[in-house]
């Protein structure tokens, strides 16, 4: 692998865009579709493609681990909040409410699937 390879590996790293990490690579390159073509062109060769890879699985594992050292509690606070409320946007989960009305308290059962009210 030469610096031009390695060059548009960091840049894929960095942003993603290839076209841009090719030219930054390669800045002598004028033609758009010759950058994209070629950007694809390196992407095929799997040696590329496997530390593009590594690297931005790597990079996902380290800022989990920081998220996690940072906002240990509040952050598992957070996605059960989350899936909870998933749960209920998919109808999983139903909300009983006690309404009082003309004397009478009656328990009103929510979700996106059903509606309904019980007898007094």
């Amino acid at each position: 692998m030469n610096l031009r390879h390695e060059t548009f590996i960091l840049h894929m790293i960095a942003h993603g865009d290839r076209k841009l990490a090719y030219k930054a690579a390669y800045p002598e390159t004028r033609n758009e579709q010759a950058a994209y073509n070629n950007s694809c062109r390196l992407l095929a060769k799997p040696e590329i493609k496997e530390r593009i890879e590594k690297s931005i699985l790597q990079n996902h594992e380290q800022n989990a681990q920081l998220l996690k050292e940072e906002f240990g509690n509040d952050l598992v606070h957070m996605m059960e909040k989350r899936q909870q409320l998933a749960a209920i946007i998919r109808g999983k989960v139903q909300v009983i409410r006690q309404v009082r009305q003309d004397g009478a308290t009656r328990f009103i059962y929510d979700g996106p699937s059903c509606c309904r009210y019980s007898k007094p």
